[in-house]
This record gives C-alpha cells, structure tokens and sequence, in this order.
C-alpha cells in the first residue's frame, strides 16, 4: 500500500501552471479513456461477455477528452494576468510532441522495415510526406487524428479567450451560436445533405469535421465557471445543475448503450439500423457518434460544470484514485493501447476482427483483462519517463523567464 500510495503521488503530483488541480476532471478524463479503451478492445475481439460489445463507442471518448482540454487551458489562459502567447504554445508543444514523436517514430520505422501499412493498427499513409505532416501536426491517421484535430485548436485557442476577455458575454453568445451551427453543418454532411467538399476542416483527418464545436463547448464551461454570478449562485443552490447533470448523465448511458455500442444484450446500432423509425427517417448507417456532438458536447459541458460544482455522485467517481490515474496517463494510454491489444491477441492465439458477430470464448475476456493490466503499466511507465519530465521541464522554463522579465 506505501508503495501504490508513493507511485500514485508522483503520477497525481500538480504540473499545472494556473496554480489550480481540477482533481475530478482527472477522473472525468480517466473515463474518456476507459471508453475509447473498451471501444476499440471489443473491435479486437476482447469482449467481458457475448452480449457485450462497445465497438463504436470510442467517439464518445473523444468528445469527453475535447470538452475538457477546452475546459483546462481556457481555464489556464482566464487565470493568468494577461494571455502569454508564446508560453501557451511552449507548454502545449512539450505537453504533446515528446512522446508522439516518438511513437510516430516508431510506427514509421516499423513501416520501412516491414514493408507495409498495416491500416488494422497505427499507421502512417503517405510514406515519408505523410510522416513529415504528421510531426507538423497537419496530418493524423489511425487514432493520431485527434492529436492533429487537438493541434489546430491550439493555435487558435488563445485568440478565442482574448475575444472573450474583452467582448465578455456578447462573445459567448456568438460562440455558443458557432458551435450549434458548426454540429448542424457537419450532421448535415455526415448524412449526405451537404456535399464533403465543403468541409472546412484544416488537419488532413478521416473525419469531415474537426470537432471545433465539442472545444468550444468546452471554452465556454470554463467561461461560466469563472463567472462571480455563477459561483454565487451555486453556493446559493446548485440542485438544479446537479439535476440537470444526472438528466444528462442518464441520457448519455442511455444513447451510448442502446444506440451506439455495437452490441449491448440485443440493443446497439445494428438493432437500431434495423427499426422502423430508424428507417422512416431515412438516416444512414454510418450515421453514427461522429454526427452526434451536438448532443454530446453540451451534455458533457454540463456534466464538467457538476462535477466541480459538488455533483455527490460524480465527484466521488471521478475523485476515486485509480480512475485518476487512468485519466492522467490517458495520453499514454491513448497512443499504445492499439498494438498491445495486438500483441495480447497474438499472446491469447486469435485474431482481430474489426467488429462484427463473431464467436466469443472465454479467450476475449482474460485478454481484455490481460490488455488493461499491461497498458496500465506502460502508460504510466511513459507518463513518468517521458510526459511528465518534459511537462516539467516546460513549467521551469516559464517560471525562470518570468523571473528573468521582472
């Protein structure tokens, strides 16, 4: 116990510079990576039951991971006397590039040796230029497609939070109304109303959209979050968030389960494909959680804003240490979890099958276990290697240029 506490303090230890832990949310985030984690193992075969497969599901993640890195470095950029432009984008860059460079690296060096693009796995399409964009940012196979989506949100984050500070609630307003009109365009192409070429994405990602509309919803949670009125008033009474919050949190379950994982005990996105309203609608198959941030953005808004606000339920969740430390690690997790659950696969002597009824043996769930156990280890292997030396060192240098200005 003396030594899970000390290692714990150390993955836990604040590396923030706003002077501000939002301890929850690091759970909050844990749970984005448990989702886009049992998306993708059941999509490799690794599934606990036969009824039971989250396949489809990992978008979910995603959008709980854009809403609250909106939330934190709005949070961050708010808190500070004036918007440190450079030192943002210092802190972001050795927050990201170390340990992307270096898996991005190692799958394109893995591609040259091998000879092949294995599309099944992490992947780099494009040979040399493609690996090129990719340390630019610019360009984002397999699941690097968040990082470069993620990457142009930086570089337009900080002027998004000056327009606030200086244009108060007039400018939210006008966010508020970009983002619903941004998840409406992109439903709209998603569902072959609007042609895809009139995607105004800037990263070279397989998705139409960018998600600009699930950052902003998180921008603007921060925003509220600071208001005086707003913090008056929780401490006056809070019950209606908070209920609110548990309306959304069921609401999400709901959706998620029924509706968008693949399979959960008879319910799931085939089921739905196959019902007469679905029909009656004429909505795609692929019609799927990457169309859905208009739903999903607001609604995990609302559930950040609860969790900090003293949501019972959900700050003691996202409060629990293990869950924390998924979420801390969870970019580790993010960028290895993929070839582990290859190689526990290949370990457990079956293949992987994107999706799809297949037969289940109790092979899938001692792999699944196998899978979590191993990339836990790992992710926080690289997190105090590589992520938090570098998070530090990135801290150290603004402070001594700070103190070099005064």
């Amino acid at each position: 116990m003396e030594l899970w506490k000390k290692l714990t303090d150390r993955v836990l230890e604040d590396t923030s510079t706003s002077g501000t832990k939002f301890s929850p949310l690091d759970g909050l985030r844990g749970i984005a990576v448990l989702v886009v984690f049992l998306s993708h193992s059941s999509g490799f075969r690794q599934r606990l039951t036969p009824w039971t497969s989250f396949h489809g599901t990992g978008h979910l993640g995603v959008y709980l991971f854009f809403v609250l890195s909106g939330f934190l470095l709005t949070w961050s950029l708010l808190a500070a006397p004036r918007i440190n432009f450079t030192g943002f984008y210092l802190r972001r860059f050795f927050r990201i590039a170390p340990l992307f460079y270096l898996v991005v690296s190692v799958v394109f060096a893995v591609q040259l040796w091998s000879g092949r693009v294995d599309l099944f796995n992490l992947h780099i399409k494009d040979g040399w230029p493609g690996y090129i964009r990719h340390l630019f940012f610019y360009q984002g196979d397999s699941v690097f497609w968040t990082i470069a989506a993620e990457f142009e949100f930086y570089i337009i984050l900080p002027f998004f939070v000056l327009a606030l500070v200086r244009g108060g609630g007039k400018v939210a307003a006008f966010f508020a109304v970009t983002a619903i009109a941004y998840g409406i365009w992109y439903l709209l192409i998603e569902v072959g109303k609007v042609d895809a070429r009139y995607s105004l994405k800037v990263a070279r990602i397989v998705h139409h959209s960018q998600y600009l509309d699930v950052f902003i919803y998180g921008i603007l949670s921060a925003w509220i979050f600071r208001r005086p009125e707003f913090n008056a008033q929780m401490q006056k009474d809070s019950s209606v968030l908070h209920m609110f919050a548990t309306l959304m949190v069921v609401s999400i379950l709901s959706v998620s389960l029924l509706l968008v994982s693949e399979n959960f005990f008879g319910f799931g996105r085939f089921w739905r494909n196959e019902q007469l309203w679905w029909q009656i609608m004429k909505l795609p198959e692929k019609f799927g959680p990457q169309s859905w941030s208009l739903f999903y953005g607001p609604a995990f808004a609302i559930v950040a804003l609860a969790t900090l606000t003293g949501h019972r339920a959900l700050q003691r969740l996202c409060d629990w240490r293990p869950l924390r430390l998924v979420g801390v690690t969870g970019f580790s997790w993010y960028l290895i979890h993929f070839p582990i659950l290859r190689m526990v696969n290949a370990l457990y002597g079956f293949k992987s099958v994107a999706g799809g009824e297949v037969a289940w043996t109790l092979r899938e769930p001692l792999a699944l276990v196998t899978s979590f156990v191993v990339t836990s280890a790992a992710a926080v292997l690289l997190y105090l290697s590589i992520e938090k030396p570098f998070m530090m060192l990135s801290r150290n240098l603004l402070r001594r240029s700070k103190a070099v200005a005064v």
